[in-house]
């Protein structure tokens, strides 16, 4: 389950229970970010054919 918040209560709750994994999020220029990745970490992305 992938939960997006800007709760703060919510997303103390989802610590407290033990939430497997949390990301950070941020804008760049425009382009959305992950918080402590490089360029060269997130994923691969390429246009479909069409």
């Amino acid at each position: 389950m992938i939960v997006v918040t800007h709760s703060e209560a919510l997303l103390s709750s989802l610590r407290e229970s033990g939430a497997a994994h949390e990301h950070e999020l941020y804008k760049d220029l425009g382009e959305t970010r992950i918080k402590g990745l490089g360029s060269l970490e997130g994923p691969l992305w390429t246009w479909p054919k069409r």
